[in-house]
């Protein structure tokens, strides 16, 4: 009996020296990252267009006879044009020309286009000889009152009915051209001296 009383002591001894129990350490879980957001189709970029240059304000652009006539547009800035001296009406084959001569050397900034009717500053209707009509205005043509020639042409044409001055008021020129059918000009600036030229299509 003492000798088994000496075993369990030496048993009980033993087990309190044995280690306590490790409880294992929790394993980190990875932070799961965020979801990756399409971009959606709208989103994306869009490439750039490039805008379509501009046409120069000194651009004359002409349409082929028998069609809609298109505006016309050249010259310089208002107020730095000549004074108009002279208009010549001519025939040659195959057309019919207007001339308007300037003095001063620069030519007036002008629009030529398509008219139905030509109005007076006085808000009156000018009445113009022809079956279609091209309106011609030219803007800082050198002063009030500058031009001094015949307001009126009806030359011998077929083409050409009546060029005649609607307008003179305050460096502003507006002359109509009655035509006996559609004729779209073709314009010509020439110098020495500075002169518009418009020839009418037979």
């Amino acid at each position: 009996m003492k000798h088994l009383a000496l075993v369990l002591g030496a048993i009980v001894s033993a087990g309190a020296c044995l280690p306590a129990a490790v409880s294992p350490s929790p394993t980190p879980v990875a932070a799961s990252a965020p979801p990756r957001t399409s971009i959606p189709p709208s989103a994306t970029a869009t490439a750039l267009r490039t805008p379509s240059p501009t046409p120069s304000p000194s651009a004359v652009t002409t349409s082929a006879p028998g069609t809609a006539c298109q505006r016309s547009t050249g010259g310089n800035a208002p107020l730095t044009g000549g004074a108009l001296a002279e208009v010549r009406i001519g025939s040659q084959p195959g057309f019919g020309r207007v001339v308007f001569d300037f003095a001063g050397g620069a030519l007036p900034q002008y629009t030529i286009e398509p008219a139905t009717s030509f109005v007076a500053p006085s808000g009156q209707t000018v009445p113009v000889q022809g079956n279609t009509h091209i309106g011609i205005r030219f803007n800082g043509a050198g002063g009030m009152g500058t031009y001094r020639g015949p307001t009126s042409f009806r030359p011998a044409s077929t083409l050409i009915k009546e060029v005649k001055l609607v307008e003179d008021f305050e460096g502003v020129l507006v002359w109509g051209v009655g035509l006996e059918r559609v004729s779209c000009p073709r314009t010509l600036v020439l110098g020495s001296p500075t002169r518009l030229v418009l020839d009418f299509p037979d």
